[in-house]
């Protein structure tokens, strides 16, 4: 198979005009895939303070594709530099590099901690992060009463990952007890939100989805997506799962399923 080749990006060349530093117009590029541009811009602004300016640099340069200046370990010190200054998506994306080796070796204690810090700005993707590493016991003992605790707030918000995973638990009777019309109902919420851009997350929600309804009627399936539709996303909107959840023996904890990590 021949190897892929890049070609130059329109907007890249160096005898472009020269870039006045523009947080908006640094994002423009970014949109328009002028990373090197893009770059110019953030790094910049991000010398001379930005936290946002930090965060974008760092992000950008972590990503890996062709004309990315791609640079994992100075991507990694801008995206800490904006983390240290409160900043929650930085702060999301810096536990995230950390649980996956990204530019450094991986670090679970670390990823906790950073996950933590953001979650705790109601940011749905570190709730959902959080959650995780909760259920998987990573960098902390597992703990599937707080994971369901962190991964409601986020499908509160509407997010689609937390809502498959609430699902998960209740098809595998993880921090809930087993309930095939909770799990329905919330893979249901989970399919509606998620982008049609998320193949990948489209097909687990899919598989997901299939695990439960081979299990329920036709009929009954049908009936609780129906009633899924008139849901709406709004703090105490899933009481009932952390009702459940309060009543849940971890004595009898099967495996921990398959959570997904994070929404993008």
């Amino acid at each position: 198979m021949p190897s892929r080749r890049c070609t130059a990006i329109e907007g890249d060349n160096p005898n472009d005009p020269k870039v006045v530093p523009n947080l908006v117009a640094g994002r423009e590029e970014l949109q328009a895939n002028h990373y090197a541009r893009a770059a110019a811009h953030f790094r910049s602004l991000a010398e001379d303070g930005n936290v946002e300016a930090m965060r974008e640099l760092g992000n950008l340069l972590m990503r890996d594709g062709c004309n990315i200046p791609t640079d994992k370990a100075t991507g990694l010190s801008w995206l800490r530099k904006a983390a240290e200054k409160d900043d929650a998506h930085a702060q999301f994306s810096y536990a995230q590099a950390l649980l996956h080796g990204t530019g450094t070796p991986e670090d679970d204690k670390g990823a906790v901690l950073w996950a933590k810090r953001s979650a705790k700005t109601d940011l749905a993707a570190a709730e959902v992060l959080l959650g995780y590493l909760y259920f998987a016991g990573r960098g902390v003992k597992a703990n599937p009463h707080e994971g369901i605790v962190w991964t409601v707030k986020a499908a509160e918000q509407g997010a689609p990952v937390a809502l498959s995973n609430l699902a998960k638990s209740y098809l595998n009777g993880v921090g809930v007890a087993k309930d095939l019309h909770q799990a329905m109902f919330l893979i249901a919420l989970a399919s509606e939100r998620i982008p049609p851009t998320q193949y990948q997350l489209m097909s687990r929600f899919s598989q997901t989805r299939y695990a439960i309804a081979s299990k329920l009627s036709v009929e009954e399936a049908k009936a609780i997506e129906k009633d899924a539709e008139k849901w709406a996303p709004g703090k105490g909107a899933l009481a009932k799962v952390l009702t459940d959840a309060e009543k849940w023996s971890p004595d009898t904890a099967p495996a921990v399923p398959g959570h997904d990590v994070a929404d993008q």
